[in-house]
C-alpha cells in the first residue's frame, strides 16, 4: 500500500507548446518582422487544431510580439528605426524626471533589491531564452528606479513608452549582444551607486549616457538589418517546422 503522496503526472498544455514554439520562431527571425501569419497553415504545420493556437497568439500579442489587425489579419510586430529612436526621448526624458525624485524615496531595501537585479543580469546569456530573461530583468532595473518617483501616473506612462523598446531588443539582438552587455553592466552599476549616494545631478547623468549608448546602438541595428532586408531562411533552433506562409 503506497501512504506517501507521488507526483501526479501532467501532460504539457498543448497552448504552451505553441507559444513557445511560435516565440521561439519569431525571436530567431524565421518568422520575419512585418510577417503576416497564417494561424490555420500554423495548426496545421505543428499539428494541432486552431484552439492553442488563437491561445498562444493572444499571449503573444500580450508580450507586443504579434499584432493582431482588425479585417486584415495577424502580424509579426515590426518596429522602425525612428520610431525606437523617437520612443527613447520620451523615455529618457520620463526615466531623467523619475531619477531626481527617487533620491527622496530610495531605501536599504530598494538598494539591496537592485543589487539583486544587477547579480542576475550578470549571468550568461547564451540563447534566445537567456536574451529575452535578461531584457526582462533589464526591463525591472530601470522601472524599478521609475517606481521610486513614488509617482504612480508617470509610472503608467513609462510602462507604455518602454514596453515598445522591449520588444525591439528582443526582436533585433544581434552577434554584438555580449560585448553590449558588458558595457551595461559598468554603467548600470554606476547608476545604482549614484542613487545609492543620493546624488540626484549624477544619477540623472549616468541614466543619460547610458540611455543614449543603448537608444544609439539599437537604432543602428534598426537601420542596418532595414537596409539589408536579410532573415534567415531556416530557423536556427527548435523543433522543426516549416516556413508558413500569408494567405
Amino acid at each position: 500500500m503506497i501512504t506517501e503522496a507521488l507526483p501526479q503526472y501532467k501532460r504539457e498544455r498543448a497552448s504552451d507548446a505553441v507559444y513557445q514554439i511560435i516565440r521561439e520562431r519569431i525571436l530567431t527571425h524565421f518568422f520575419p518582422p512585418g510577417m503576416r501569419l497564417n494561424l490555420r497553415e500554423v495548426a496545421e504545420k505543428i499539428g494541432v487544431s486552431m484552439t492553442p493556437v488563437k491561445d498562444a497568439v493572444n499571449r503573444l500579442e500580450n508580450e507586443g510580439l504579434i499584432e493582431v489587425r482588425p479585417q486584415s489579419g495577424t502580424y509579426v510586430t515590426q518596429i522602425v528605426a525612428d520610431e525606437v529612436a523617437e520612443i527613447f526621448e520620451i523615455r529618457m526624458a520620463l526615466e531623467c524626471f523619475a531619477a531626481e525624485r527617487a533620491v527622496n524615496y530610495v531605501d536599504r531595501a530598494s538598494i539591496e533589491k537592485l543589487r539583486r537585479i544587477l547579480d542576475e543580469l550578470e549571468q550568461p546569456t547564451p540563447d534566445e531564452q537567456a536574451r529575452s530573461a535578461y531584457v526582462n530583468r533589464d526591463f525591472e532595473f530601470h522601472t524599478q528606479i521609475v517606481a521610486l518617483s513614488n509617482n504612480k501616473t508617470l509610472l503608467e506612462f513609462y510602462h507604455g513608452v518602454d514596453a515598445r523598446i522591449k520588444v525591439a531588443r528582443m526582436l533585433y539582438s544581434n552577434e554584438r549582444w555580449t560585448r553590449r552587455v558588458k558595457q551595461a553592466s559598468s554603467e548600470h552599476n554606476e547608476i545604482l551607486e549614484r542613487l545609492q549616494a543620493k546624488d540626484g545631478e549624477g544619477l540623472v547623468k549616468a541614466l543619460r549616457r547610458h540611455l543614449e549608448r543603448v537608444s544609439r546602438a539599437l537604432v543602428e541595428d534598426l537601420r542596418q538589418l532595414a537596409e539589408q532586408e536579410c532573415w534567415p531562411s531556416q530557423p536556427r533552433n527548435g523543433p522543426a517546422m516549416e516556413r508558413t506562409s500569408s494567405s
